[in-house]
């Protein structure tokens, strides 16, 4: 999680504005699931997130300033993520980062239409061209893509996948069968079994 959060920084810092005291730090807001079902995920984001801002003020900062990552825990909620992102336009802010969803992202994505750039911290989301909203990583569809084809080329042909119910695993199921009923494979892979469990089951024996 470090390094791809790590990247994205050094491209949006940079369009920080300076205005204000020379010994305020920037303050750069964060959306993430520090509770709820996908606390798991947000815990570890907000931890890399302060690295970077231990390793970047103690660089110096930016231009001598130091920085600041205010994160707002959404709870694991689209609802939640849409209110604190409200909240961070009010503020005409420049940039922002998460949240950790898809649920939650694409919901705050229609209110980023004219800023601000916003870096989803999931790769599960597909944001048009010339959006503001921007994912982490590379996109699920083309991992699939080349999960599907690493099996086909090593004569692993009939498979079975097990997806959450949530927004996350519908993207994950549509991208396998789209990958799978691609003309690269030719009919040669398939889909044998396709089950489901929700997010918060105990178990998915």
């Amino acid at each position: 999680m470090f390094r791809p959060v790590a990247i994205v920084l050094a491209g949006l810092l940079v369009s920080v504005p300076l205005a204000g005291r020379a010994e305020d730090p920037f303050e750069i807001n964060a959306i993430a699931p520090l509770t709820g079902a996908f606390a798991f995920l947000g815990k570890e984001e907000a931890e890399a997130l302060g690295v970077v801002e231990s390793t970047v003020n103690k660089a110096g900062g930016i231009r001598g300033r130091q920085i600041k990552f205010v994160i707002a825990d959404d709870g694991s909620n689209a609802q939640t993520a849409v209110q604190l992102t409200n909240n961070i336009i009010a503020k005409k802010a420049q940039v922002m980062l998460g949240t950790s969803a898809v649920a939650a992202c694409s919901a705050m994505a229609p209110l980023l239409t004219n800023g601000p750039v916003d870096y989803c911290f999931s790769p599960g989301i597909h944001p048009p061209d010339g959006s503001y909203v921007f994912s982490a990583s590379i996109s699920t569809v083309d991992y699939i893509i080349a999960s599907i084809r690493y099996m086909r080329e090593r004569g692993w042909k009939k498979i079975a996948i097990l997806t959450s119910t949530d927004a996350t695993g519908q993207d994950a199921e549509r991208a396998i069968g789209a990958a799978v009923s691609a003309p690269e494979n030719g009919g040669t892979v398939s889909l044998v079994d396709q089950e489901h469990f929700n997010t918060s089951d105990v178990s998915v024996a």
